[in-house]
Formats: structure tokens, sequence, C-alpha cells
């Protein structure tokens, strides 16, 4: 009789024990499916320039427009922040030549660069519908760089030159807050700033740079930033 009893409890607790098991399983599939997120990638080289000045004294500016480097969507269901991660491989270069003839001679040369990135969020399906939002910081320099060189003699002709080849792997994360409900288009973007100065005295002086953009990914997650 004990052991029909004892039998007939361990049927009920293994009962109780499917059933909890069954819940905790429904539950787990109900859970949500977490925040949203999406990626681009791209090894198409991007090239800026060069730009130079050139002979005697001259000088010359450029800045190109910002253009396409990465795009990816996103769909979030608003009210939410986005944090955008954006890697990219470099190359900023640099050169000038400073020639000097006979006699006294000064020539002089500054090449000067920057890689700039920026971040747009459209949404032209949004409730406020908006194109070109920027995330923010609005612009970030991947890479800065700027030279000078002198030189000054009272001789024949003689020639300096430097090369400078600056090379690495870059990143950064925007934000984007409080985005609308709707579909998000993500436009990661970059352009190339340059100036190069040549003067001279008795002399020929040059200056050129170049700007390129390797391999790069741009990530997006959401979130929900502390407000402060």
């Amino acid at each position: 009789m004990f052991a029909l009893y004892g039998v007939k409890q361990m049927r009920v607790a293994w009962r109780l024990f499917i059933g909890v098991l069954a819940c905790g399983a429904t539950a787990f599939a109900q859970a949500p499916t977490g925040a949203e997120k999406a990626a681009a990638a791209s090894s198409a080289e991007l090239v800026f320039g060069p730009f130079a000045a050139a002979a005697f004294n001259s000088a010359s500016f450029i800045e190109t427009p910002f253009q396409d480097v990465l795009v990816t969507q996103i769909k979030p269901p608003g009210g939410k922040d986005l944090l955008i991660n954006v890697s990219m491989e470099t190359g900023i270069f640099g050169e000038y030549d400073l020639q000097n003839l006979a006699g006294l001679a000064v020539t002089v040369a500054q090449p000067g660069m920057r890689l700039q990135v920026r971040v747009l969020i459209d949404c032209p399906a949004c409730a406020q519908p908006y194109t070109g939002r920027p995330a923010d910081p609005e612009e970030i320099n991947f890479d800065n760089l700027f030279r000078a060189g002198l030189h000054v003699s009272n001789s024949g002709f003689d020639v300096q030159t430097e090369v400078v080849d600056h090379l690495g792997a870059r990143s950064f994360t925007f934000v984007a807050r409080d985005v609308g409900v709707g579909l998000h288009t993500i436009r990661v973007q970059a352009r190339f700033v340059a100036s190069a100065i040549a003067n001279s005295l008795n002399g020929v002086g040059l200056a050129s740079v170049q700007a390129r953009i390797g391999s790069r990914t741009a990530t997006v997650e959401e979130v929900k930033l502390d407000a402060h």
C-alpha cells in the first residue's frame, strides 16, 4: 500500500515537472528576438587626388564633395537610438620636391590634407520625413596630416625631396538619437580636404597630396542611450 502511494506521488510530481518545462518552453519561444541590427562592407578602393601646387609661387586648395562609401538599411521600432560604428583602412600620401638653383636660393613647400567621414540618415517614409539627417558628430577626421619643408642653399643646383606615406585602420562610433518609425537608410560618406603651397626664390617647389580608402565596414545597432 505504501509503495503504491509512493508511485502515485511520483507520477503527480513528474506531471508537474513536465508542466513547468512546457510553460518555460512557451515563455522562451515568445521572448523578444533582440534589437535591430544592420551591417555593410566593401573592399573596393577609393582614391582622392592627387592635387598639387607647382613651380615658383603658387597655392591650391581642394575640397571634394562627400560621397557614399557604404550604405545599409535598418528598420527599428522607433523612439530608440542608433549606434553606427565605421571602420576603414585609410592612406594619406604627401610629397614635395624643392629644387634650388645656382646662387642663394630658398624654396618652401607645405602639403596638408584631411580625410573626413560623416554618417547621414534618410527616412522618407517616417511620420516626419527627413533626408540627410546627420548623426552625431557631424564630421570626423579619420586622417589628418600636415608637412612643411624649407630648403636654403648658396651653391649650385641641388634637390631636396620628402615622401610621406601614412597608412592605418581607423574606427569611430557615430550616434543618432530618437530615430522615427520606418525604414532608415544609413549612408557613410567621405571627402578629402587638401591644400598645397609652394614658394621659391631662385628655385622650383612642388607639393602634392593624395588620399585613399581601402576595405571598410559599418555596423548599425539599435540601443537606448542614457539621457545624460
